[in-house]
């Protein structure tokens, strides 16, 4: 009989711990909005080239690929300098997978691939020259560019509930973070 009653003290503890405890999400969602709006805040990109030009990358657009885990991003360029005269101005459209790098609580670009730049008007060597070097260019520009940070209300939310980021997958509706427990 005492046996029973303290078996069911126990479970009735247990159950009351359990249910004081916090809740821990499993994830974060964050959405094609919020992306977009912290990919507004880190352009113009600005990378001289020799001292000689500067390119200028600026107004991203995101498309998402859940089925690939990447997304793809049109950037608007713009290739300037005291040679050229004038500024010539183009796309680069590249694709990217994500990894998140704790050090800076940030969603990085990884394994950055350009698919096409593109430059108007610009004659025919200097277009063909940006279409030879531009991608190489590019690529390093936005290797390890960082998307998204994390707030600072995330990362004590991260903190107080001993949580840390684990996978990022890429969604129709965003990039979903999950959440896992931390190690001591």
């Amino acid at each position: 009989m005492h046996r029973r009653r303290w078996l069911g003290s126990a479970v009735a503890a247990t159950a009351l711990l359990a249910a004081c405890q916090p809740l821990r999400p499993s994830q974060w969602l964050i959405s094609t909005q919020m992306l977009d709006a912290a990919l507004q805040q880190r352009f113009p990109r600005q990378l001289p080239l020799a001292g000689l030009l500067q390119l200028s990358l600026a107004q991203p657009v995101l498309e998402l690929h859940p089925q690939s885990n990447q997304l793809q991003a049109l950037l608007q360029a713009a290739l300037s300098g005291p040679a050229l005269g004038k500024v010539y101005t183009g796309q680069v459209s590249l694709r990217c997978g994500l990894g998140f790098d704790p050090a800076s609580a940030s969603v990085r670009a990884e394994n950055v691939q350009v698919q096409e730049v593109r430059l108007d008007g610009a004659p025919a060597a200097l277009a063909e020259m940006f279409r030879a070097y531009g991608p190489y260019v590019a690529e390093k520009m936005l290797q390890d560019w960082a998307l998204y940070t994390l707030t600072d209300a995330q990362r004590e939310q991260l903190r107080t509930l001993g949580l840390t980021v684990g996978g990022l997958t890429i969604g129709a509706d965003g990039l979903h973070v999950a959440l896992l427990p931390a190690q001591a």
